[in-house]
């Protein structure tokens, strides 16, 4: 999935879970720097060994769920060619406590932890560390919700390296019918009184079954909260493990909806797709998918993902 609520860069490789706020910083996937990403040599981090074990798609038991996702290059030979892996800790609840995500490209590692208030199954507030070859960063960010979706949240960025602070983001996310309205302002100057910038846009949506299938931006294009104008997507019948582990928002995570999407487009103008991608699935005798195969229709580009579930 390839979208973001500013700017024009991003990285179909990702997995993902980084994707799930909406209001995080733009960081290294996102932000006008990710050009230089591509020629300046990434910061040395320890690496994890947990990290370092591939993903065996027959240890999956029947669990639904997801334990480690493992997106994977194709064409690199065996040993050389795991892109990103993700791994999902829970408490005793089956609750998501924790997702760690290690880049093999720019060796760099994410950790976001789930904070919950009693017994209750969402999360009021996320503490997620992340890092790029200039600095690391803290975004800690707070959730209000309305029937499991996302109607509001604000996120305070925090620059480790430097001791600063960066930026405190909110967005308001107001129903209308089938469509959603957006509220959004930052703050560059801390404490957070006079906002140094806001914008307000609205999602025209189309959903079936309960999955997302059509989305226009109507945002002006120096506030676009993602990045095509205009996207449709389809989905198959199965369940999809990853909506279990995700934060839930209104707008644009096609990849975390209840079911499993199999084909993808995007475009800024009618008949030129920007994006057009197809997703191939195996899955279990129950139905979960154990790998998906992406195929970028535009340039014939191939990424295989590898689901493996808890014992």
């Amino acid at each position: 999935m390839e979208q973001t609520i500013s700017g024009p860069c991003s990285f179909k490789a990702k997995t993902i879970f980084l994707y799930l706020f909406p209001s995080m910083r733009l960081t290294r996937l996102f932000k006008p720097l990710c050009i230089a990403l591509i020629i300046l040599p990434a910061c040395q981090r320890e690496v994890d060994p947990g990290f370092l074990r591939p993903a065996n798609p027959n240890d999956s038991h029947d669990s639904i769920y997801l334990k480690q996702y493992t997106k994977l290059d194709t064409t690199l030979p065996s040993g050389s060619d795991t892109l990103l892996r993700s791994m999902i800790s829970y408490d005793a609840q089956k609750r998501v406590i924790m997702i760690s995500e290690y880049d093999f490209i720019f060796n760099e590692l994410t950790v976001i932890n789930y904070f919950y208030s009693g017994s209750d199954t969402l999360p009021y507030k996320t503490v997620m560390n992340y890092g790029d070859f200039i600095s690391d960063y803290r975004d800690t960010s707070f959730f209000t919700y309305t029937n499991g979706i996302v109607s509001r949240d604000s996120t305070i960025t925090f620059d480790i390296t430097n001791n600063t602070f960066f930026d405190t983001r909110v967005k308001i996310f107001t129903p209308s019918g089938n469509n959603t309205y957006i509220q959004s302002r930052g703050y560059f100057g801390y404490p957070p009184i006079t906002p140094s910038y806001q914008w307000n846009g609205a999602m025209l949506q189309t959903r079936v079954n309960g999955n997302l299938t059509r989305q226009d931006d109507t945002s002006t294009y120096n506030v676009k909260h993602s990045i095509r104008d205009h996207y449709e997507a389809d989905y198959d019948n199965k369940i999809n493990p990853l909506y279990r582990v995700t934060i839930h928002y209104p707008i644009n995570d096609f990849e975390m909806q209840k079911n499993n999407i199999t084909e993808e487009k995007a475009w800024d103008g009618p008949g030129v797709f920007q994006i057009h991608t197809k997703y191939n699935y195996i899955y279990r005798n129950d139905g979960y998918p154990l790998s998906v195969t992406e195929t970028d229709v535009i340039n014939g580009d191939k990424l295989k993902s590898v689901f493996t579930y808890t014992n």
